[in-house]
């Protein structure tokens, strides 16, 4: 598929992810339980959901306070990327399904939970400051991507950002690193 159809492909997603029709199909949720995404705690499969639901899920509940987990506190997924963003470093983790960002620290790792620092490292670029790296953990040989940004990344373009930066996947990859892509 040339690079126009792809850029015209991602352009119409990210419209209809914005579209507000959706948020007349968001079910309600009931005494969200702090420690389980609302996803579930409405009785709802999130894999059968369609993303344009799911960001309307986002958009009408918002993001719990208080969330620490690493899976999304809205649909239950793993993160796609991480984002560090201004002048205070603030890491936000990012759904790759619904947009969320919530906030985490980046002492442990999103997949298997290991803090055990000598397993935990960084794949960087080679030349000047890095607006980019590469998070890895030898444990679980997992992988998450990590973007230096002033303000985290509209929920629409989430998806898209990933799109973009697939040579990094292919870089982990090469490596012998997997991004984990079952929900938690």
């Amino acid at each position: 598929m040339p690079l126009q159809d792809i850029e015209r492909v991602v352009s119409e997603l990210a419209v209809e992810l914005a579209n507000p029709d959706w948020d007349r199909a968001v079910p309600p949720t009931e005494g969200h339980q702090r420690d389980i995404p609302l996803i579930v705690g409405a009785g709802v499969d999130p894999s059968a959901m369609p993303i344009p639901l799911l960001h309307a899920c986002r958009r009408r509940w918002g993001v719990p306070q208080g969330w620490t987990r690493s899976c999304c506190p809205i649909c239950g997924a793993r993160p796609g990327f991480a984002e560090v963003c201004g002048v205070e470093r603030t890491r936000y983790l990012r759904c790759l399904r619904c947009g969320a960002a919530w906030q985490a620290h980046g002492l442990s790792c999103v997949f298997c939970g290991t803090t055990e620092h000598e397993k935990l490292g960084s794949l960087l670029p080679q030349e000047g400051a890095p607006k980019w790296a590469i998070e890895v953990c030898n444990s679980c040989r997992g992988y998450l991507k990590v973007f230096m940004a002033l303000r985290p990344s509209a929920p629409e373009r989430v998806l898209s950002k990933d799109l973009e930066t697939v040579e990094l996947d292919l870089v982990a990859g090469e490596r012998g690193y997997r991004r984990p892509d079952v929900p938690a």
